[in-house]
């Protein structure tokens, strides 16, 4: 074996060689952008983890809120049905009073009924006594003014007869003044 190296050997060992580097340079340049890449994604991460907190912190406060709203809400809907129940309870407490002043309204209403009727009947009655007293003035002055006239001669002849059928005659007038405003 031949102790030298030719060189042609040398020029692919150099070669060899040159592309080693090459490899090594583009080694180190992939290495450098990996680790600028890790840098990048561990800067992510770390902003994520930030975003996450954030996210969880904003999470729980909502729900923390939903539960305060929800008990208050709960709170709020016990409240309303204890008015309700009061409400209701007072309803059926007073339901019998209604119901005995809607009968006792019944009852007036028959009560009101009847003394209306009895008012018309009375209105009628009344009506007729009066025509019956208009009618019965009438006859009874026509009565006196014909005892006036047939005995106007003789009671002249006498003066206090004058004055006694005077009297009479208004007497009588008043007598049938106030039968008339009776039956009123």
């Amino acid at each position: 074996m031949n102790d030298e190296i030719t060189r042609n050997e040398i020029r692919e060992l150099s070669e060899a060689i040159a592309d080693f580097k090459g490899f090594l340079i583009s080694r180190e340049l992939f290495s450098k952008e990996i680790i600028d890449i890790l840098k990048e994604v561990s800067k992510m991460s770390a902003e994520i983890n930030h975003w996450d907190f954030k996210f969880v912190a904003t999470h729980n406060q909502i729900v923390t809120s939903l539960n305060r709203a929800e008990k208050e809400h709960i709170d709020t809907l016990e409240s309303f049905l204890n008015l309700l129940k009061k409400r209701s309870d007072k309803v059926l407490e007073i339901t019998p009073q209604i119901e005995k002043f809607n009968s006792s309204i019944e009852e007036m209403n028959l009560k009101s009924d009847h003394i209306s009727s009895s008012l018309t009947k009375l209105s009628a009655s009344s009506i007729n006594t009066v025509q019956y007293l208009s009618t019965w003035e009438e006859k009874a002055h026509q009565k006196i003014k014909d005892v006036i006239k047939t005995s106007t001669l003789s009671l002249l002849k006498n003066i206090r007869w004058v004055l006694v059928l005077n009297g009479l005659f208004t007497l009588a007038s008043l007598i049938c003044v106030y039968l008339m405003y009776r039956g009123r």
